[in-house]
Order: structure tokens, then C-alpha cells, then sequence
């Protein structure tokens, strides 16, 4: 259940079956978690899949309710630095993560970390660019120093 001295304290007048329906949606270990119909019909189980889907999507437009979700996703682990590291490591490895990145391009756009002008896009992501490059070159020179220990290797066969 979200901490309800949080939610007391924040002021958000939310009813039980309202907190019972933000820990099903932010429960990461649920299979209700990001469901909004499913976290519906956990809070309110008499209700149908129907109306489960349009009552799911008019709770989650309240103000309440994003400002409850988001508190409790924070206390979950679900926070910037987390998203954070997990960019950086899907900008460091090899991989096709495109789902993942979509992910947190959407949880930056939730939180309103970016600020989208035209063409001008601005994202606080926690460390500089030049960090960035620097982290990427390191990468790039443990890589290469693999590279020739594999060579020498392959040429003692």
C-alpha cells in the first residue's frame, strides 16, 4: 500500500480503493504493473474489463493520482538516477535495446525532463557530455587493447 503518511502529507485526496489502485499500477514486481485496467480491477473488483479500461484511463488523467503514482514509483527505486545509469549503460554496450530507450524517453517526458522546442531538445540526464564522450572513449580503447590481445593470441596458434 503507498505510504500513507506520504500521501497525508502531500495533501492528495485519494480513497482507499484509489491507493489500492496506484500500488497494483507501480508494483514492479506485480503483473499489474503499468496495467491500468488490471490495477483497476485489483482496487475495484467488481468492475468489468470494460469498464475496467475507461475507468483505468479517466483515474490516471487526475492530478492526484500522477502525483501519487510518481511518489510511490520513487519510493519503489524507480527514480533519475536509476534511469540515469540505465542509459548510460544502453549508450555504452552493443546491443539493440530500442524498446528500452523508448522507455525512458517516455519516463524523461513524464517527469518533464525534456523540454521540447522545435528542433532544440534539452535532457538533464545527471552527467556532462563531456563525461559522456570520455566514458565512450575509454570504452573504445578497452576494446581495442582486447582486440590486439586477441590478435597476438591468435598468431602464437
Amino acid at each position: 500500500m503507498p505510504d500513507k503518511e506520504i500521501v497525508a502529507k502531500k495533501g492528495y485526496k485519494l480513497t482507499p480503493a484509489n491507493l489500492r489502485f496506484i500500488k497494483a499500477y507501480a508494483d514492479f514486481r506485480s503483473p499489474t504493473c503499468g496495467n491500468g485496467s488490471k490495477s483497476y480491477l485489483v482496487a475495484y473488483p467488481n468492475g468489468t474489463i470494460n469498464s475496467a479500461r475507461q475507468s483505468a484511463c479517466t483515474l490516471l488523467k487526475k492530478e492526484a493520482i500522477q502525483n501519487a503514482l510518481s511518489d510511490e514509483m520513487e519510493v519503489n527505486g524507480f527514480n533519475d538516477i536509476i534511469v540515469d545509469r540505465a542509459l548510460l549503460r544502453t549508450i555504452r554496450q552493443n546491443k539493440e535495446l530500442s524498446p528500452k530507450v523508448q522507455a525512458i524517453k517516455e519516463y524523461n517526458r513524464l517527469r518533464k525532463r525534456i523540454d521540447n522546442q522545435e528542433s532544440n531538445t534539452n535532457i538533464n540526464i545527471g552527467f556532462s557530455l563531456t563525461q559522456l564522450f570520455e566514458e565512450a572513449n575509454n570504452v573504445k580503447e578497452q576494446k581495442d587493447k582486447r582486440d590486439v590481445i586477441d590478435f597476438d593470441l591468435n598468431a602464437m596458434d
